[in-house]
């Protein structure tokens, strides 16, 4: 809902059994304190991937925050994503965390990143705010290989909330008929 697309995937991204989109470097540094931020902004595999099932058992399975961020969000994504790239499946299941020009090549434009570089000081935070300085701030880093640009739609986020639109059903909307639901229950 929030990623543009400029340049079809194919073959680019189609030879991968599993990718993930990764937040600008910078803006993970600064606003998060950490080195990387998996985003589901672009995600894609093969059928049953392992990735994708240790993901969807940890979203269902256990009650998370109900915050979109922690749920099923950046922050969960990218826990998951280091469990599972430390583990003995990922010779098997490769997941390839994409260079975030692919499609997160923007920082954020709802934050002054100027005035939060003033008070960092130590850490990733003053990393980030390093690597901004050296680009002279630029705030966008597409290149040739973009073939995406999220926006910064983050409706199911808190702060976002009075620009949502109301609920709708949505087997009364589009019918029954038309509308599957595929969930993984536990064995």
């Amino acid at each position: 809902m929030d990623v543009e697309c400029v340049r079809p995937f194919h073959p680019a991204l189609t030879r991968q059994a599993a990718f993930l989109d990764q937040e600008r470097v910078e803006q993970t540094r600064i606003a998060w304190g950490r080195q990387f931020s998996a985003m589901n902004s672009l995600m894609g595999s093969v059928p049953g991937h392992k990735f994708f099932q240790a993901m969807s058992d940890r979203v269902l399975l256990r009650k998370l925050p109900g915050d979109a961020y922690s749920s099923t969000g950046p922050n969960v994504l990218t826990q998951v994503f280091q469990r599972f790239r430390n583990s003995p499946a990922i010779r098997n299941w490769p997941v390839h965390l994409l260079p975030p020009s692919v499609a997160s090549p923007l920082m954020d434009p709802n934050r002054n990143w100027r005035q939060l570089c003033r008070y960092a000081r130590y850490g990733w935070g003053s990393r980030g705010c390093r690597m901004l300085r050296a680009k002279k701030w630029r705030m966008d880093d597409r290149n040739g290989g973009t073939v995406a640009v999220h926006r910064f739609l983050h409706l199911g986020y808190g702060f976002a909330v009075r620009q949502r639109k109301s609920l709708f059903n949505l087997t009364k909307e589009f019918g029954s008929a038309r509308v599957n639901f595929y969930l993984r229950r536990p064995v």
